[in-house]
């Protein structure tokens, strides 16, 4: 009982753990793409500028600033889908482990000297494993698009989520 509780929490908590990590690397790249946009505009406004030295100055000196924050801010990216990827793989090998356990308690509870009482437990600690593997499910697939284009950053496409996953 306390070994499904705990696997359990362990699980829920690294859900949180990539549900957080999802949401940095999120906000991340929605601060590089505007970087990103503002540079562009920056470099057209030199060409636009290029007969004024006040104003090419004035621009260089706001696009060595803005580089320097889009530098920064393509490091935490890189820093944050590294912790998501091994945050991915903890979840994967904790799900693994609730999956054996629920496996072992089924076999359990099939054997003829489990008595009624033991067995009307270990249906309750299966539904437990059941009811939050089925909560976590939902993210799950969203985690794994997200560490996948970690990964394969040069996809540009996003995999659709299948009709069975659609209630």
């Amino acid at each position: 009982r306390v070994v499904v509780y705990v696997k359990l929490s362990r699980l829920c908590e690294q859900d949180k753990i990539l549900k957080d990590l999802e949401a940095r690397i999120s906000s991340l790249k929605n601060d590089k793409d505007k970087l990103e946009r503002v540079l562009d505009v920056s470099h057209q406004q030199m060409e636009q500028y290029q007969e004024q030295p006040a104003h090419v100055h004035k621009i260089a000196y706001q696009q060595r600033l803005l580089q320097e924050d889009l530098v920064t801010i393509r490091a935490q990216i890189s820093r944050v889908s590294t912790e998501m990827a091994r945050a991915w793989e903890e979840y994967n090998g904790l799900e693994q482990s609730v999956e054996l356990l629920r496996l072992a308690l089924q076999a359990h509870m099939t054997h003829n000297d489990t008595s009624q009482q033991e067995k009307a437990e270990l249906k309750r600690e299966l539904w437990r494993i059941e009811d939050v593997m089925g909560g976590l499910s939902a993210s799950k697939a969203n985690y794994k698009i997200t560490v996948d284009s970690i990964q394969n950053p040069d996809r540009r496409l996003v995999p659709s989520v299948s009709d069975q996953a659609v209630p």
